[in-house]
């Protein structure tokens, strides 16, 4: 059961994921070299393609900072700067 506050992960997520599965099952049963290359080589791309659609998200709005807010969260009121 989904919380309210949860939304869908990225596509980006789901194929980083995959592709590092599909790379460990290849390797774990033997397969040949290159395709365990090509998906090692994959991977940091799918990382920072993973990390740029997750920076890019803009699905939860959020207000700019204020003057001096800089070191603040503005989820969280325990971590608000001091004032």
């Amino acid at each position: 059961m989904r919380s309210l506050n949860m939304r869908p992960v990225p596509v980006a997520v789901h194929a980083a994921t995959g592709v590092l599965l599909v790379n460990m099952l290849i390797a774990a049963v033997g397969g040949p070299g290159w395709l365990i290359g090509i998906l090692f080589l994959a991977g940091p791309v799918l990382v920072v393609a993973m990390v740029w659609s997750v920076l890019k998200d803009r699905t939860v709005p959020m207000d700019e900072l204020a003057e001096g807010q800089e070191w603040g969260y503005q989820d969280r009121r325990d971590l608000r700067p001091l004032e």
